[in-house]
């Protein structure tokens, strides 16, 4: 009985809460009935010590000033026999010694005591000895580990019949219960179909309280669920499509194209084939946007996605990462050249004007390339190194490609450098206003000024401004630099102007 109830997982929890709890609870009293019974113990083998000194003191004493040695040894034997006293020492004055005859005994657990022995002498008490006596706590010992044993296996014996009594409850209320409201769920798990859901129903007249309640609130549940079932079951193939095709443009999603890129990758590396990555990048696509409206630049991405498919083999993937970033992935890249033919019939076919709701737009892209395994082993590697190369090849001039080679991340890491010192210098005042006068070479008055920013770099003194304007207009800072530029034309014109 007490194993089948302990074959179930909450059997087995609610046995080891009570073990637990128990044994802590036990732990505790015992350490502090054991305490108690030794600080007895240890007073009541002082008390017999305290004896010697009170009723034995006086006649050692009278016999140590006698130099009685016979009366001496008597007396030391006589109580060396007492309870847990083993031996006797008394070192008198003048460093004589007297010791009981088992005084050599090994003492296993020794407690020493001592006091000193006195006589009267012109009216005054003088010490003429030590008297050192050695008990033996083995006694108390041996006790405690008796009391320990009756403890443990009363223990041990309570907690058994408790544990067994409340896990027969437990059983009876509440485990055994759950098992048949666990098989009721399983049944409509198990149901072929929402008709046989249905028509399962639990009945339970016998008790009515929080459990039974639970199960009829199941049941109430059901038909909610039979509904939920059917609806999720009419989504799923929308719901894998979407995770795998780009809504818009009908093309892999960003999480698909990756996937799919690392297989390629492990294909790659399987034949020892070469796969090209390319970032591509649609440019001044945000224009687009603005002035044509985003239903038109929506139609652009989809001609454009369909353009990309119509040049790509079918070995080949074509992704959309984000926005206007998309992701072509060619497999089984023999060499540069075959890169490059595909770049030229890409070319071609974007190159074509779009016409887009009667409205004709022009596209242009940049592209930046990495390929594997000359430029990264592995995804993370492949694309940001092809991400490097995109940069490049906007940076230098947009609607061109880009290969990418290791000095361009030298390149990038300057570039990313001279952009934060850029950012510290704008918000620390490092930019200051040169103005320039500009004549009229027939009257020979200004008639305008033009004004030049400079930078006097903290870190890196005066910066070239090529330098630092051509970093600006990557990373748009110079929009920043703009607006300092007008404000502070605007307060020295300002000045200027007061008489």
């Amino acid at each position: 009985m007490l194993r089948e109830k302990l074959n179930h997982p909450i059997g087995r929890k609610i046995l080891f809460a009570i073990l637990i709890c128990s044994s802590i609870l036990t732990i505790l009293l015992s350490a502090g009935q054991l305490y108690l019974d030794y600080k007895i113990n240890l007073g009541d083998m002082n008390t017999r010590i305290d004896s010697v000194k009170n009723s034995d003191a006086d006649s050692l004493s009278e016999a140590l000033w006698n130099y009685d040695a016979i009366l001496i040894q008597t007396q030391l034997d006589g109580l060396s026999d007492l309870p847990d006293i083993k031996s006797i020492t008394i070192v008198s004055s003048d460093n004589e010694k007297y010791r009981s005859s088992n005084a050599d005994i090994q003492i296993e657990y020794p407690y020493l005591s001592s006091f000193d022995l006195t006589h009267k002498y012109k009216g005054k008490d003088v010490v003429i000895g030590v008297v050192n006596i050695i008990a033996d706590k083995k006694g108390i010992y041996d006790k405690l580990i008796q009391s320990l044993v009756y403890i443990i296996s009363s223990h041990a014996i309570k907690t058994f019949v408790i544990s067994s009594f409340i896990l027969f409850i437990i059983y009876q209320l509440i485990i055994k219960r759950i098992n048949l409201y666990t098989q009721h769920a399983r049944d409509i798990l198990n149901a072929e179909d929402m008709e046989k859901i249905d028509s399962i129903a639990f009945n339970e007249k016998e008790n009515k309280d929080e459990l039974s309640e639970l199960i009829y609130a199941v049941d109430a549940m059901k038909n909610g669920l039979v509904e939920k079932v059917l609806l999720l079951k009419n989504t799923e193939k929308e719901l894998q499509a979407q995770a795998t095709t780009d809504a818009l443009t009908g093309i892999k999603s960003r999480r698909a194209a990756l996937e799919s890129l690392i297989y390629m990758i492990n294909v790659g590396k399987r034949s020892k084939m070469q796969v090209a990555v390319l970032y591509i990048d649609l440019d001044d696509f945000k224009q687009i946007n603005d002035y044509w409206g985003s239903q038109v630049g929506d139609e652009v991405l989809k001609v454009f996605c369909r353009g990309m498919n119509e040049v790509t083999r079918t070995t080949d993937m074509v992704g959309r990462l984000a926005g206007d970033l998309f992701i072509i992935a060619l497999a089984d890249i023999e060499s540069k050249l075959a890169v490059d033919t595909f770049l030229a019939k890409l070319y071609s076919k974007i190159a074509e004007p779009l016409n887009i709701n009667n409205n004709e737009i022009t596209l242009k892209h940049s592209i930046g390339i990495s390929i594997y395994p000359k430029d990264g082993d592995d995804l993370n590697q492949l694309l940001k190194n092809a991400d490097t190369a995109l940069q490049e090849s906007k940076s230098e001039r947009k609607g061109e490609r880009s290969y990418f080679n290791a000095g361009m991340n030298e390149v990038t890491i300057k570039r990313d450098k001279l952009s934060r010192l850029l950012t510290k210098g704008i918000n620390d005042a490092e930019l200051t206003l040169h103005y320039q006068p500009i004549t009229n070479v027939k009257t020979n008055k200004i008639y305008a000024i033009e004004a030049l920013v400079r930078w006097n770099s903290s870190e890196m003194g005066l910066v070239s401004t090529d330098a630092f304007i051509a970093v600006a207009e990557f990373s748009g800072q110079i929009h920043d630099i703009g607006r300092f530029i007008v404000k502070e034309s605007l307060k020295q014109l300002n000045l200027w102007k007061k008489p």
